[in-house]
């Protein structure tokens, strides 16, 4: 894992039985060396889905790449209209 972009703390394996039960969901925590000793016990099947969330700053950088093109944006109608209009 990616410390920069992956929570440690927040690891999530989906297995689906194949059964009309609803899939199980396990929660492993992989913050401190013991808790990532425990989870090497845990065996894997296949078809198993491991979803390992993002990190804080990881979905603060998201959010702030989608701002910045919205505000280069504006900047940029803001000038034509002032080159428009010989400002």
């Amino acid at each position: 894992m990616n410390s920069a972009s992956a929570n440690a703390g927040q690891i999530y394996v989906i297995r689906n039985e194949g059964t009309e039960a609803p899939p199980k969901v396990f929660h492993l925590d992989a913050r401190s060396p013991v808790k990532l000793a425990l989870a090497d016990g845990f065996e894997l099947r296949a078809r198993d889905v491991v979803y390992v969330d993002a990190a804080p700053l990881a979905q603060w950088n998201r959010v702030v790449s989608l701002l910045l093109p919205t505000t280069g944006a504006v900047q940029n109608a803001a000038y034509t209209s002032n080159a428009v209009q010989g400002r």
